[in-house]
């Protein structure tokens, strides 16, 4: 009851600022489906700032005249100061596909195409791990192009993706030496 009572007073809480995007976890070469997501800080300047305690969330958003449901997720708690992302529904109008382009001995080289159906652009993120499967034992990433990030030993492909619009972004998997 206590954390139901919290989690209604953020509902009514103005100006958090969010961002809302699409992620897909990807794993050396095969993408898992798209899923919408809100992210933000648990601070103050972000509009938030207060021990966010875990438990069922949905977002709505307004369509014309109407607000709509956009998602439903969860969320763990989260002290002052973290990182706050909620996943919500799989999304169907944005897709990642990963297709093989080369296999050689020493590496693979894989193509990420994302699509947005949507008639606005989205902010998309893959996120990819090399090192964890078993196809290509020991593999590492190797970049080429576009804009990436390290976060929680992952490379994150992060790209705006325009409306009604496909981008595709190539990486290299090594394999290690023998």
């Amino acid at each position: 009851a206590a954390n139901a009572q919290k989690q209604v007073a953020l509902v009514q809480k103005h100006g958090v600022k969010l961002e809302a995007l699409y992620r897909a976890e990807v794993w050396e070469d095969s993408a898992n489906a798209v899923r919408q997501m809100l992210r933000t800080r648990n601070r103050k300047e972000e509009g938030l700032g207060l021990p966010l305690p875990g438990g069922p969330v949905t977002v709505f958003e307004p369509q014309g005249d109407a607000v709509l449901l956009s998602g439903e997720g969860g969320l763990v708690d989260r002290a002052v100061g973290e990182d706050v992302e909620i996943m919500l529904a799989n999304a169907t109008q944005v897709t990642l596909e990963a297709e093989v382009i080369s296999n050689t001995e020493r590496a693979q080289l894989v193509r990420l195409t994302a699509s947005n159906a949507r008639a606005v652009p989205v902010h998309f993120e893959a996120r990819i791990a090399s090192d964890v499967g078993t196809q290509i034992k020991g593999a590492k990433l190797a970049r080429a192009g576009g804009k990436v990030l390290r976060k929680d030993g992952r490379t994150i492909w992060v790209v705006t993706i325009p409306a009604n619009s496909t981008i595709s972004w190539d990486y290299t998997l090594v394999r290690p030496k023998s």
